[in-house]
């Protein structure tokens, strides 16, 4: 059922997590006391950056697929980076949830994230997504993103120009599974540590 913000507000304060790459703007602001946001580029929002979550289990990094979890249909229009995909490419979709995200992942190692807005220039990056998986210890390959957010997840995501974006998979898929654990440790050794401090 609908939710009537109007009865809502003389009682709560009503706030929207905007986690489309699209700003809220005019009317559909102003039917919130507030707009928070997953990224820096989204400038009238709040920033509140997903946080690492210490009871997300670790995938095993035996399968070297690489996995994309979202909708591919959305990237499908005019992204020669989906064009070129590989056929060894796992598409994950109608994730809704923590259970879902570890049934499907579990085994992977090698995650790709490619923007909604495949095309755009410096497309906010979906740190949500990757929050989640930073989480589970995965080594994600990313197209290049809004340059605020990427300082952001600098040294725990790689990203790369879209040239590029399958042959690091390769890189990476080519490494042993004790190299590619070691490495996704430490990445989630950073992440943790940076949100155990104050925002």
């Amino acid at each position: 059922s609908s939710i009537n913000l109007a009865q809502l507000r003389p009682r709560c304060t009503t706030i929207n997590y905007q986690t489309e790459p699209d700003e809220l703007e005019g009317r559909a602001k102003s039917r919130w006391n507030g707009v928070w946001s997953y990224t820096r580029k989204h400038l009238s929002s709040l920033y509140a950056p997903p946080r690492y979550d210490p009871s997300a289990p670790a995938v095993t990094h035996e399968d070297t697929r690489p996995i994309f979890v979202g909708f591919w249909k959305y990237r499908s229009v005019g992204c020669e980076l989906v064009r070129n995909a590989p056929s060894s490419l796992r598409m994950v979709e109608y994730v809704w949830s923590d259970e879902d995200l570890t049934a499907a992942v579990g085994n992977g190692s090698i995650f790709v994230n490619i923007h909604k807005q495949c095309s755009a220039p410096q497309p906010p990056l979906e740190s949500l997504r990757v929050s989640q998986l930073l989480s589970r210890g995965a080594l994600i390959v990313s197209q290049r993103s809004w340059h605020a957010d990427e300082a952001e997840f600098e040294g725990l995501v790689d990203f790369v120009d879209d040239s590029l974006v399958w042959g690091r998979v390769n890189e990476l898929a080519a490494l042993a599974v004790p190299q590619r654990q070691a490495m996704a440790q430490e990445r989630v050794r950073r992440f943790a540590r940076w949100h155990s401090q104050d925002c």
